[in-house]
């Protein structure tokens, strides 16, 4: 498996997506966490499985919890910019392409 890494203000909204789930239903911060970590493994399986996106990028959708992960791969890394929801503030995460 690739090596994964999260752009420090992904990893904020990974936290707070899971939180604000909790907080509405009990064992949602949990599942989605889960399915989380099953999305970056089908990244890592099919690196092309989400749609192109803008800067090298891609997007895939966690069908579940409609939240969007805008990611790059190459051989050997999965570098997420974003854990997106798309209907608030769409594309803000374009700031952190590098």
């Amino acid at each position: 498996m690739r090596r994964v890494e999260f752009d420090p203000a992904a990893e904020s909204e990974v936290a707070e997506a899971a939180a604000y789930l909790e907080q509405q239903r009990r064992g949602y911060g949990d599942r989605f966490l889960a399915a989380l970590h099953c999305a970056i493994e089908r990244i890592d399986e099919f690196p092309h499985i989400g749609r192109a996106s803008r800067g090298h990028t891609r997007t895939f959708t966690m069908a579940e919890f409609k939240y969007d992960l805008v990611y790059h791969v190459d051989d050997e890394l999965i570098f997420v910019f974003a854990v997106a929801h798309p209907h608030r503030r769409p594309n803000y995460w374009r700031s952190r392409l590098r």
